[in-house]
């Protein structure tokens, strides 16, 4: 059972770009897919990630040649998908997913590259830590332009105010 992340990602323009799907629900979320796109067939695979006997990974039924879990880990910089975090039902300049495990770093940065010179703000609460802010992201253009956490404040029993790290 994965460690649930909230990932809220800003910035203006972010709701003009194709990189929303739907839920069964009808709720807006972020599709990796059409981000960093997963091969869609064998031949345009890499090897490295040709599913093997020995992978413990079950594999889906339109592609039991992949080794999803590996690709997305390594391309997405989490296991599966972003899931809804919020009830949007329209593309929108801020949103929150969730993600399983960890923050889509890979992705994140690709938005940022289709964004160009505007910034995109990404904010991280871990469900360890009661959903409180832990970090604070931003990147323009592919680059990262800063990170900010947030670390446990013993007085106030509750998380501090974010501080620059780079």
């Amino acid at each position: 059972m994965p460690n649930w992340i909230k990932t809220i990602v800003k910035a203006e323009g972010l709701s003009k770009l194709n990189i929303f799907c739907k839920d069964k629900e009808g709720f807006i979320t972020l599709d990796f897919d059409k981000i960093i796109p997963q091969p869609k067939t064998e031949a345009e695979c890499p090897e490295c990630y040709l599913k093997r006997k020995d992978d413990h990974i079950q594999a889906s039924a339109d592609k039991p040649w992949f080794n999803w879990y590996a690709w997305n880990n390594n391309n997405w910089g989490v296991k599966w998908n972003a899931r809804v975090w919020d009830d949007k039902i329209e593309p929108a300049d801020e949103i929150a997913i969730a993600t399983p495990n960890g923050c889509p770093i890979p992705v994140l940065k690709e938005i940022s590259r289709m964004l160009g010179n505007t910034a995109l703000t990404v904010e991280t609460h871990d469900e360890d830590n009661f959903y409180q802010p832990i970090y604070r992201l931003e990147w323009i253009d592919g680059r990262e332009t800063g990170v900010w956490k947030s670390e446990w404040d013993e007085e106030k029993e509750d998380f501090g105010d974010f501080h620059k790290i780079t």
